[in-house]
């Protein structure tokens, strides 16, 4: 893969780059019929990005049966763009039903960026630890790379909880199962 850079918007007030913005613009890279995991191992705190390959330590990845895209901090721009990112469209109006939480409607925003606030929202209902820090997203797999660009419902549920701080979770489409959302909790 050639070495290139991005310059991605940061989500709201954030002060770093958000995972669904990041997952969207790989997903360009990545073989749409293959399944991908996307990976973040670390918060980037900038705006402009240098994609390269898996083994050169980055903060964050998209890995694919036989390929792969690393993800690796610049220097900021200083002109930092910014994009509304009200989750409340997302979330507000969502059922819970026990470790589960459905959206039954298309939102605003693209897949991964509708799922990662209903899986936060969901954490911080079932699993807040008493220690101060947030949920952040920190994995995606998914079975093919050309997510759904529309649906009728979307749920996630809590699959499994580790230590309080790791969370493993089941995403469905329709009613079907499509895929799996981690997050971590973090102290920034």
């Amino acid at each position: 893969m050639t070495h290139a850079s991005l310059q991605l918007p940061f989500l709201g007030a954030r002060a770093y780059l958000h995972g669904t913005t990041l997952f969207d613009s790989l997903l360009a890279f990545a073989p749409p019929r293959e399944p991908v995991s996307f990976k973040f191992s670390r918060v980037i705190r900038s705006d402009r990005v240098r994609l390269g390959t898996v083994l050169d330590s980055p903060s964050a990845s998209m890995t694919w049966a036989g390929g792969g895209i690393g993800v690796i901090p610049e220097s900021p721009s200083g002109q930092i763009e910014r994009r509304p990112y009200d989750e409340g469209l997302v979330t507000d109006g969502s059922l819970y039903e026990d470790r589960r939480i459905v959206l039954r409607k298309r939102g605003p925003f693209s897949f991964v960026a509708t799922v990662v606030p209903l899986h936060k929202a969901l954490l911080q209902r079932l699993a807040a630890p008493a220690q101060a820090g947030q949920w952040m997203f920190t994995r995606l797999d998914v079975p093919l790379a050309q997510v759904p660009q529309h649906w009728d419902s979307v749920a996630v549920v809590l699959g499994s909880l580790f230590q309080g701080r790791l969370a493993r979770s089941t995403i469905e489409v329709d009613g079907a199962g499509f895929g799996e959302i981690y997050f971590s909790w973090v102290i920034l």
